[in-house]
């Protein structure tokens, strides 16, 4: 009776997800395997469809044949552990119809059942174990994890009757994986709600008698952020500026055209985002330093992590859509401070080109130096009207100072992309929503203080050289210690340290590469609209 109200409450809670061929051939298997003891050995050449994959076939016969040709699901006990297995993808944002076209099995056999139920489950396992996508079908992912094989695991969970653990130790273990299972369960209760887009050409304004109140109202009640039936001023205005801190926006506490769309966007859409991120983590390594520093790029923001908890966070500018910020790992060896800035050849060529030839006093004045040219270093008697892009033969380079456009400080982590972290002169632009503004690196609004966190040392900060140079304006060179790994990331769905989830646009279509990827979305609504800046 048990086990019979478990799967009644497994198909009412999972039915929307789960195609009905799938339940049909889970309960199919719940039959076939009911009250079994034993089984000769299974054939599994004689079982297997022809197009299953050859490497896939070898694993399955690997599996059956390491446990002696036994059945693994044909106890009660582990057509339940079967039964949770599959109903946990749920939380994953994996539907199990991208575990294989299981839509009419033949389970008219007890062996093929059960070598489905394993196919299935082995399936899954490595979904959780490496993701499902190819990382390089994701613009600008230079990430890779090892593949993990999954043979032995198996073996052993069967052996040690540990089949219920088997997809928890698989999945990522970290708190903001285990926190996106929890939101994406939530979300996709609230997928059942109306969502009719509202207008956003024209600000709500919430104390008049705006027709879009109500909804709007509701939809803050629905998502949090406002408590059902307080109506008061200052609890709505604090319930809008909640909803837009967390969702990137100017916290103003207007409801304008960025808040309206950021309020379309369904919880059926938020559900498949919030399971593309899940699916982010699963590409992501498992085994993470003790010591680092991430950065999420599309909430543009930077943290560094001391044993699994974030001690100094700081606001970032990042890549724009055109030069987007690869996800990445590279090593922080040294920090430079007055540095100069050697100007790729891409940014003098597209832009300060044509500047130059509208003023050919642009690089005096911006301070900028043509290497190798000891007289007349600016160009001032050069005609840059006869340089084109494929003729530029300059090498350009920013002298050191407060309008250097690296700061005065840079952090050297060498990487094929040329991207590091640095200072920047333009202090403002920290203050924008959207702070994806630069060519691909990531200037950090407080590099001295973070500088200070990495040059851990009095001594180092007391050296004549260092101070001097810091005095005077020099360039000064200091090596770590010990060198730290960053990771440039990319988040779009992510729960902050209240628990809250926040949402961010998806600046770089990282998120709609990985949606066109998936073969079995969760929701069919229309992807994310685009949210402008402001309110």
């Amino acid at each position: 009776m048990l086990l019979k109200r478990r799967v009644s409450t497994f198909l009412r809670n999972w039915k929307r997800i789960c195609g009905w061929g799938v339940i049909v051939f889970v309960l199919g298997v719940t039959n076939v395997a009911m009250g079994a003891t034993a089984a000769a050995p299974i054939a599994l050449n004689d079982i297997l469809p022809v197009d299953v994959k050859e490497t896939e076939r070898t694993e399955l016969r690997a599996i059956y044949e390491g446990l002696g040709g036994s059945l693994i699901w044909a106890t009660p006990s582990r057509q339940l552990t079967l039964i949770k297995l599959l109903a946990s993808l749920e939380s994953d944002g994996i539907d199990v119809q991208q575990l294989g076209n299981f839509q009419n099995p033949d389970v008219r056999s007890q062996a093929r059942a059960d070598v489905i139920a394993t196919q299935e489950i082995l399936r899954a396992a490595y979904i959780l174990a490496g993701g499902s996508t190819a990382p390089e079908t994701i613009p600008g992912w230079s990430l890779t994890v090892p593949k993990k094989a999954l043979v032995d695991v198996t073996i052993d969970a069967v052996r040690n009757d540990r089949l219920s653990a088997l997809f928890d130790d698989l999945r990522p273990n970290a708190s903001a994986y285990r926190n996106l299972r929890v939101a994406l369960l939530r979300y996709l209760r609230l997928a059942v709600e109306t969502w009719t887009p509202l207008d956003t050409s024209v600000e709500v304004h919430l104390d008049t008698n705006d027709a879009r109140t109500p909804e709007v109202m509701r939809r803050l009640v629905l998502l949090g952020d406002l408590l059902d039936g307080d109506v008061s001023g200052d609890a709505v205005s604090n319930a809008v500026k909640h909803f837009q801190s967390l969702h990137g926006l100017a916290v103003d506490g207007r409801v304008g055209p960025a808040t309206l769309a950021a309020l379309n966007v369904s919880p059926a859409a938020r559900a498949e985002q919030i399971a593309i991120n899940l699916e982010y983590w699963r590409l992501l390594p498992r085994v993470w330093p003790k010591r680092y520093i991430a950065v999420n790029t599309a909430a543009a923001r930077l943290e560094l992590v001391n044993n699994g908890a974030p001690i100094y966070t700081s606001r970032v500018i990042v890549g724009d859509p055109i030069h987007p910020t690869p996800v990445m790992t590279a090593n922080i060896a040294a920090v430079t401070f007055n540095p100069s800035w050697t100007i790729p050849r891409s940014i003098a060529v597209k832009e300060i080109l044509p500047r130059l030839r509208r003023d050919p006093t642009y690089l005096e004045r911006s301070n900028i130096e043509i290497l190798d040219r000891s007289t007349d270093p600016f160009g001032l008697q050069l005609d840059w009207q006869t340089y084109s892009r494929t003729t530029f033969p300059f090498q350009l380079r920013q002298i050191p100072g407060p309008h250097n456009a690296l700061g005065l400080v840079k952090f050297e982590m060498p990487n094929g992309f040329d991207v590091y972290l640095h200072d920047t002169p333009d202090r403002s632009l920290f203050e924008k929503p959207t702070r994806a503004l630069s060519h691909g690196c990531i200037r950090v609004e407080c590099a001295n203080e973070l500088a200070e966190r990495l040059i851990d040392n009095p001594a180092v900060w007391l050296e004549s050289d260092l101070s001097g140079a810091l005095a005077d304006g020099r360039t000064a060179t200091v090596h770590l210690a010990q060198s730290l790994p960053v990771y440039l990331l990319y988040f779009t769905a992510y729960a902050d340290e209240n628990g809250s989830m926040n949402f961010r646009p998806d600046v770089y279509g990282r998120d709609a590469a990985l949606r066109g990827a998936r073969s079995a979305p969760l929701s069919r609504d229309p992807t994310a609209p685009h949210i402008p800046e402001g309110s």
